[in-house]
């Protein structure tokens, strides 16, 4: 295993040069950020998915990345065929918010300054278990379908199919008129519209 400045040198699916043996995280970045390290650890949990399933890790990684950056999807590894992604990233302005009640963040508590200068205890105190999950449920799932039917209950020429698949739905293309209903009904933008190439 390679070293330099006290960082792990891996290739880009996190594996070390040594079979079987893959790093992520810290260890391989100076970064140091959360963000960095969840991002580095779906990688590498692929990449070892791979490994174990004798399957190409770098064409994988490369089909699971979702937009222009690095961000991949572990969903679109594990489930390929299940729940079609736009591997568009959706920006909130492409959000149709009208669907979503507004919902207040909740703020962690800090503890009083003068503890906080005088003592090396937590300054910020995590969440209960409850304010965490209504925190979680403030997520939007931007660019996933969540099954709400709004494309199917919407489209003024049933060119909406529905599927056996769960969260599934498809497009008859032989009805669809492009009229792009489904498309500014659809609250979480999953859903792209494409001019028809002759």
């Amino acid at each position: 295993m390679e070293k330099r400045e006290g960082i792990v040198l891996t290739q880009r699916d996190g594996s070390t040069g040594i079979k079987g043996i893959f790093a992520g995280g810290d260890l391989t970045s100076n970064q140091r950020t959360v963000a960095q390290a969840i991002g580095s650890g779906k990688k590498v949990a692929l990449a070892i998915d791979c490994y174990l399933n004798g399957k190409n890790s770098e064409e994988a990684i490369r089909q699971a990345i979702i937009g222009e950056g690095p961000s991949i999807s572990i969903f679109r590894h594990l489930f390929p065929e299940d729940r079609p992604m736009n591997s568009h990233v959706v920006t909130f302005g492409e959000l149709n918010t009208d669907y979503f009640e507004p919902s207040k963040r909740h703020q962690e508590s800090k503890g009083p300054i003068k503890q906080r200068i005088n003592g090396l205890g937590e300054v910020t105190a995590t969440f209960l278990e409850s304010i965490a999950l209504e925190e979680a449920e403030r997520c939007f799932s931007c660019g996933t379908c969540n099954g709400c039917e709004n494309c199917y209950v919407f489209c003024p020429d049933a060119s909406i199919l529905k599927t056996e698949a769960v969260l599934s739905h498809q497009v008859d293309y032989d009805f669809c008129k492009g009229c792009g209903i489904c498309f500014t009904e659809c609250p979480r933008g999953a859903i792209s519209l494409k001019e028809e190439t002759r």
